[in-house]
């Protein structure tokens, strides 16, 4: 069953706010509330916990440099201090996969989803900079379609090599880390892929 969060982005400036709000709006959800009677001002929005790959979009937007920070269901994430580091990404991917991973041990399954903010810190990692999530989406469609180009590739392989850890600690052996493995997109109810991975 999906959750729901409460995201909030709170900014010191009013046209930050504004800028805020009307990216939001425009790609994300029509739900988007600006409180300007709040101090600092506050862009409200609900949405699926999949989500969480907005604010990875939020750090990395260069349009919104300021003092803002970003919260979910009231708890402060990180504060905005320019893109995510190689080194922190590396970290909170990894500590990701670890989630799947145990997560995958305790109910035993043969297939494990990986959510779009893990397919986009991956990319982000792989790549040594922040992958926004707009383009990450356009490049799953395209490989849908067939369509995809060298530099399209490069993003998707960034973004699968997730699945490929994955794959290899819950699927894998100590003497056969290696396996073979499937990958099937699954859409969730506001258009975010999921990667669906199934030992081949």
């Amino acid at each position: 069953m999906k959750t729901t969060r409460q995201f909030e982005v709170r900014c010191e400036s009013a046209l930050i706010a504004e800028n805020v709000w009307n990216w939001l709006k425009e790609s994300w959800s029509d739900e988007v509330k600006l409180d300007r009677r709040s101090d600092p001002l506050v862009v409200r929005f609900a949405a699926p916990a999949a989500m969480t790959a907005v604010m990875q979009e939020i750090f990395s937007t260069a349009d919104f440099e300021g003092p803002f920070s970003v919260f979910i269901d009231g708890e402060g994430v990180q504060p905005l201090n320019g893109p995510t580091s190689e080194s922190s990404g590396a970290s909170r991917l990894e500590a990701m996969i670890d989630e799947l991973v145990k997560s995958n041990r305790a109910e035993r399954r043969n297939k494990v989803f990986v959510e779009f903010e893990i397919l986009l810190l991956s990319a982000s990692v792989e790549l040594g900079k922040d992958a926004k999530a707009k383009d990450l989406t356009r490049v799953i469609e395209k490989y849908l379609s067939g369509s995809m180009s060298p530099k399209d590739e490069a993003l998707y392989d960034a973004a699968v090599a997730a699945c490929g850890l994955t794959a290899s600690r819950c699927f894998g052996t100590k003497r056969s880390p290696d396996v073979d493995y499937s990958i099937s997109w699954v859409q969730d109810s506001v258009g975010r892929y999921c990667a669906e991975i199934r030992p081949a």
